[in-house]
C-alpha cells in the first residue's frame, strides 16, 4: 500500500556551519517512490561530516532503513533516527581509530519499522575518511498470502491432530 508523502525535492546546504565540517540537508521523497536511494560523496571528512535526511508521512507506513557503505573508510560514525513528535527513534555508531568502517559494509540496518504520521530526521556523521554511501527506504519484503494461508492452516491441522490425539490417549486412560 503507497501513502501519499509531503516533500520537497533537492538538496539544501546548511549554512552557518563551521569550514570544517561538511553538512547537506536532503529532503527524500518516501513513501511515494518505493525504493527511495540517495546516494552521497564525501572527498574528505576530517573533523566531521554531517548529512540530514527529512522525510514526512501523513500516514502510518512500514518502512526498512538501510545505510550502506559503497566505497572508501572513515574513522567511524554516528546516526539517529528521530520524529518530531516521537523523539529518538533509534541510533548508533560504528568504528574507531583501531578499527575503521571499510567498505562494503552495512552502517544502520532497521525495519521493518512502523513509522507513524509525523516529519522524520535520519542524521549521519562521518569522521576522518572519504567515500560514498547509499541511503536507501524501502518497503518491507512482504509474505505472500497463499504461502501464509498454507502456513497457518497446517499450523492448525497439528494442532488439531494433537489434540485428537491427547483426547484418545485420554479417553483410553479412563476406560482402563
Amino acid at each position: 500500500m503507497k501513502v501519499m508523502a509531503k516533500f520537497v525535492a533537492g538538496v539544501v546546504l546548511a549554512a552557518g556551519l563551521s569550514s570544517a565540517a561538511n553538512a547537506s540537508t536532503i529532503y527524500l521523497n518516501f513513501p511515494t517512490v518505493d525504493p527511495t536511494v540517495h546516494e552521497k560523496s564525501h572527498s574528505h571528512c576530517g573533523s566531521g561530516c554531517e548529512d540530514t535526511y527529512h522525510f514526512t508521512l501523513d500516514d502510518a507506513v512500514n518502512t526498512t532503513l538501510l545505510v550502506d557503505l559503497l566505497e572508501g573508510s572513515f574513522e567511524h560514525y554516528d546516526w539517529t533516527l528521530q520524529g518530531d513528535d516521537a523523539g529518538v527513534i533509534a541510533e548508533g555508531s560504528g568504528g574507531n581509530s583501531e578499527h575503521p568502517i571499510t567498505a562494503p559494509a552495512t552502517l544502520v540496518d532497521i525495519g521493518p519499522l512502523l513509522l507513524f504520521p509525523d516529519v522524520y530526521c535520519l542524521d549521519i556523521t562521518l569522521y576522518k575518511g572519504t567515500g560514498r554511501y547509499q541511503v536507501t527506504l524501502s518497503d518491507p519484503p512482504t509474505v505472500p498470502i497463499p504461502g501464509a494461508l498454507l502456513l497457518f492452516g497446517s499450523g492448525l491441522a497439528g494442532l488439531g491432530f494433537a489434540g485428537r490425539r491427547s483426547r484418545k490417549k485420554a479417553a483410553a486412560a479412563a476406560k482402563a
